[in-house]
């Protein structure tokens, strides 16, 4: 890092420890615990895109280039006078950053943020942006994304910003991108980490159910009554529940790997045509289905679910039309409006 500029000798840096964590291939990552430092670091609001909402923009496109920026936080300069901040110490003496390091509080909000001033105009209509993952696609000719493909090369070359080659691909019909498989269907969830569901072995403890879910309910989305169906395992996380794994905890264990190892496809939403919401709910909880007819019958485009709490779990929410507009807030709208 001395040597690529990324960092430098300091006389008066503050001085952070050194944390060095195992990777699973055997490599280790150097980081910094900036813990005391983001405790008192007026935070950055500056949004990242939700995963769901971007994707949403993917109706119609055919073909994906995927751009992976090299070492893309330590392209991002850090100002002078904030230098000493970042300062860590090491057997070979202080040292501060010259750019942006990993593990600062703002850092993820700081990069967003210029990377939607890049590609400003661009984003969302040819491209889609999420920190240093940026994908190009088109529902054209190869031509027309290779023309799309030059414009966003053009606006990161006029940045400053530089890419790594081995991790990027072009003019894919099928892409991996932030866990999803994306092609011209629609969405899967992708192949390796639905592996990881799969492989899961049964949980023995609270933290081990905890990771289950965490893990299987990033793909939430692609699942119908995907809460109702966790619920036998979501209630031993409450407070003061004993730990008991019986029948009901391993049949939802075994249901939500079914439904997941199917890897479900959602189609893109095309906001030209009408969509149709069905809601169901009961004592248990809301559940939604967000279809549309794009002229090969209805196609799921997301699913929706909410677990009741026990002390909202009540005859009246059996009540469907009182359950439409708390089911389908997770589709990003109210049902009005669909």
């Amino acid at each position: 890092m001395l040597v690529d500029g990324v960092i430098e000798e300091a006389n008066e840096a503050w001085g952070f420890p050194v944390v060095l964590v195992h990777k699973k291939d055997g490599s280790v990552r150097f980081c910094i615990d900036y813990r005391l430092l983001n405790a008192i670091t007026k935070k950055d609001v500056y949004p990242l895109p939700r995963i769901d909402d971007t994707l949403d923009n993917l109706h119609g496109a055919k073909r994906f280039t995927s751009l992976d920026l090299h070492a893309g936080y330590w392209q991002v300069p850090v100002a002078e006078k904030d230098r000493d901040k970042t300062g860590f110490i090491t057997r070979k003496g202080l040292f501060r950053f010259v750019r942006m390091p990993f593990g600062l509080a703002n850092a993820p909000g700081t990069f967003q943020r210029m990377m939607d001033a890049v590609l400003r105009g661009l984003t969302c209509q040819s491209c889609l942006v999420y920190l240093d993952d940026v994908i190009i696609f088109s529902r054209g000719s190869v031509a027309r994304h290779v023309v799309q493909l030059a414009a966003v090369l053009e606006r990161l070359a006029g940045a400053g910003l530089s890419l790594k080659a081995s991790k990027c691909s072009f003019a894919s019909e099928k892409l991996n991108y932030l866990g999803h498989e994306l092609d011209g269907a629609g969405v899967r969830p992708m192949s390796s980490l639905v592996e990881s569901v799969k492989n899961f072995p049964t949980p023995t403890d609270v933290t081990e159910v905890k990771r289950f879910v965490h893990m299987a309910g990033y793909y939430r989305r692609f699942v119908s009554d995907f809460a109702a169906k966790a619920a036998p395992m979501t209630k031993l996380l409450r407070k003061g529940v004993v730990w008991r794994w019986g029948d009901s905890q391993k049949e939802a264990f075994e249901c939500l790997k079914k439904a997941l190892t199917e890897r479900p496809l959602l189609a893109y939403p095309d906001f030209s045509r009408p969509f149709r919401l069905v809601t169901d709910a009961s004592q248990v909880g809301l559940g939604a289905a967000l279809t549309q007819d794009q002229g090969q019958g209805e196609q799921p485009i997301a699913y929706a679910s909410k677990i009741n709490s026990p002390t909202v779990a009540n005859p009246e929410m059996a009540d469907d039309v009182k359950g439409v507009d708390r089911a389908a807030a997770p589709l990003g709208a109210p049902a009005s409006g669909v």
